[in-house]
């Protein structure tokens, strides 16, 4: 069988206007939101995949970087799924900051 935890997120997408990190897979450690990007930290472990949902409403992404704690680059997947982004990348038990730039 499958298991599976579900979170209401419909009140949160129909009244919130600042982009934010919905869901994570992993240790959601850090979330920073601003006009133009958002940033954040996520820890798990190695050789497993992280996923990050974002609600970003309008916003069109411009930009997406993803760098371990050691500075390396790590290639992030992007799925856009109406007002939310799905973003898929390797984790890293020293954790991965994502910084999505986005256009208003």
């Amino acid at each position: 069988g499958e298991s599976g935890l579900f979170r209401d997120v419909v009140q949160t997408l129909d009244a919130e206007e600042t982009p934010m990190v919905l869901h994570a897979t992993h240790r959601l450690m850090s979330q920073q939101s601003g006009k133009e990007e958002i940033r954040f930290s996520i820890k798990g472990p190695a050789e497993t995949p992280a996923v990050a949902r974002l609600f970003l409403g309008k916003r069109k992404i411009s930009k997406i970087s993803a760098t371990t704690a050691a500075g390396q680059e790590v290639e992030v997947d992007t799925k856009r799924e109406g007002p939310t982004t799905r973003l898929k990348f390797e984790n890293n038990p020293d954790g991965v900051d994502v910084v999505v730039t986005y256009k208003p």
